[in-house]
């Protein structure tokens, strides 16, 4: 539920980091995940899927003021309260920009991980094949 708040936020604030709060902790997922890990070092958490970083109430007076200083956008869900953050010159997308080799390099792995799990699937060989023929000009 917390990750499709964070998505619908999202579409809405695409250069935004959208903060979603749960119990004690922030949550934010994907792309905005890494620019956390980038800006805070904070874990990189795998899960289902898709990628998450979390940390302690205690800690977002310091998160948000570096995103200010940085004048990187934010939004804030907290139940009904909504909180948001923006900043004319918005430097979002150049933390994003930052981390999207490693973004690229997850959803690689995370492709090759289902193609694997469904390698005797027959659908898999046409999708192989597809992506053979169109992007890596590949004919067997």
């Amino acid at each position: 539920m917390l990750k499709e708040v964070y998505q619908n936020y999202k579409k809405i604030y695409p250069n935004d980091i959208i903060f979603i709060k749960s119990g004690n902790f922030f949550l934010t997922f994907y792309q905005d995940a890494y620019v956390m890990n980038e800006l805070f070092h904070y874990k990189l958490i795998k899960t289902n899927g898709y990628i998450k970083v979390g940390f302690p109430l205690i800690a977002f007076n310091k998160i948000i003021k570096k995103l200010e200083e940085l004048q990187i956008n934010y939004l804030i869900h907290d139940s009904d309260i909504i909180d948001r953050q923006k900043y004319k010159n918005n430097n979002y997308k150049q933390y994003l920009k930052e981390n999207q080799y490693e973004l690229l390099f997850y959803r690689i792995n995370t492709i090759h991980k289902i193609l694997n799990d469904n390698i005797m699937n027959s659908n898999i060989k046409i999708i192989l094949d597809e992506i053979e023929k169109n992007v890596c000009k590949i004919n067997y």
